[in-house]
């Protein structure tokens, strides 16, 4: 198979069978002048892309040579792409005008997308990018792993009160028994959260990662790392996130342990 687009561009110049056999193959294509096409054009001659590639302002753009307001909105294309490309997976842009109603709408459309790409791109906020953080499932995963963490730590802290207590009050036993039965009430509630969303990233990590896989392994095209190297990318951030559960419970459990050390002691010389 031809891997480069002009070769395959020439190679759809033959006959009418290579050229139909170009067209229901191609899976990327690039645009250099998002002017020289329209997107309806673009979408009849290749009904299957996946990745575009859309370049608008001229390079002497950079140098505030073009009129701020000259055009190449994005947004067009999208509405578009969101009928004929359903399944599309790649967004590179390069100087294009792109608003954050765009970004939210590019969002909401295409279920299957991965990668997107704003160079030179003007328009856009901190809104839009926030549209798309918040619909990508591996970062929203590894933010509640990094909350979890976060929470596992004040836990920990509260157990450096208590410990603290321990040691400072060898004699008022009602205020050792009070704070005892209400950090125990605490962490029976929370011990049972703490262990179902650790199953869950345990068990959104397998199945995550086994989809992924028989996608990967179904795709016919030649496996590289730029055609499925999200797949060892999202798996070391599940990964990572996971690593992190794991050592703020253990954190919590070893000053559990301590706590009851240190109790026992207390005990100890208060019964003496």
């Amino acid at each position: 198979m031809l891997k480069s687009r002009k070769d395959k561009s020439s190679v759809s110049l033959v006959c009418k069978e290579w050229y139909n056999a170009e067209r229901w193959s191609r899976r990327n294509v690039f645009i250099g002048n998002c002017y020289s096409v329209s997107p309806e054009i673009l979408t009849q001659r290749f009904p299957n892309i996946r990745s575009v590639t859309l370049k608008g302002k001229p390079r002497f753009s950079d140098f505030n040579l073009v009129p701020a307001n000259w055009g190449v909105d994005i947004h067009f294309w999208l509405v578009v792409f969101a009928e004929k490309y359903l399944f599309l997976e790649e967004l590179r842009l390069k100087r294009m005008t792109v608003i954050d109603e765009s970004l939210k709408f590019l969002v909401r459309s295409f279920p299957n997308f991965k990668a997107i790409s704003l160079q030179n791109c003007d328009g856009f906020s901190t809104d839009g990018l926030a549209a798309i953080a918040a619909d990508c499932k591996t970062l929203v995963f590894l933010v509640l792993c990094v909350l979890f963490r976060l929470t596992c730590e004040l836990q920990r802290l509260r157990f450096e009160g208590v410990h603290k207590l321990f040691e400072g009050c060898s004699s008022d036993a009602s205020l050792i028994f009070g704070e005892h039965v209400r950090i125990r009430k605490q962490l029976w509630l929370t011990s049972h959260r703490y262990r179902f969303f650790i199953i869950g990233c345990l068990v959104t990590i397998t199945v995550s990662q086994l989809g992924a896989l028989l996608l990967v392994l179904a795709s016919i095209s030649d496996k590289t790392f730029f055609n499925s190297g999200d797949l060892l990318i999202c798996s070391a951030v599940q990964l990572s996130g996971f690593m992190l559960c794991l050592v703020g419970a253990a954190r919590i459990t070893h000053r559990a342990q301590g706590i009851v050390a240190i109790a026992t002691r207390w005990h100890l010389l208060i019964t003496e």
